[in-house]
């Protein structure tokens, strides 16, 4: 639940949804001892939340074309959507760090 609430957040962009993931998880944290059978789950949902998930917006025409360099990013935590602008961008849920016409522009902010 928090790893999904994290991604929407990132994906539309919710500061409140964010914030609110964020206090869940600490909260949840000191829980770990006893719910070992977690921790996995927990350490993804952790790193995610500490290193911020990226959304990669995508021009909608060039979805398609730009589908293997899209795989081929070496960021665990990558969101892909699709937009109607005309450059690439790259976002943090509190704001967009990384632009260009180009996916090769903003790769390598991402890597």
């Amino acid at each position: 639940m928090l790893n999904t609430l994290l991604k929407l957040a990132a994906l539309e962009e919710e500061q409140s949804w964010y914030a609110q993931a964020q206090k869940m998880v600490a909260a949840f944290s000191g829980q770990m001892q006893q719910n070992s059978h977690n921790f996995p789950t927990f350490v993804s949902v952790y790193l995610g939340q500490k290193l911020d998930w990226i959304t990669l917006k995508i021009p909608q025409r060039e979805i398609e074309e730009s589908r293997e360099r899209i795989l081929s990013i070496r960021y665990p935590f990558l969101l892909v959507k699709p937009y109607d602008g005309e450059q690439f961008l790259a976002c943090k849920t509190d704001r967009c760090f990384a632009n260009g016409k180009k996916m090769e522009d903003i790769v390598e902010k991402i890597e």
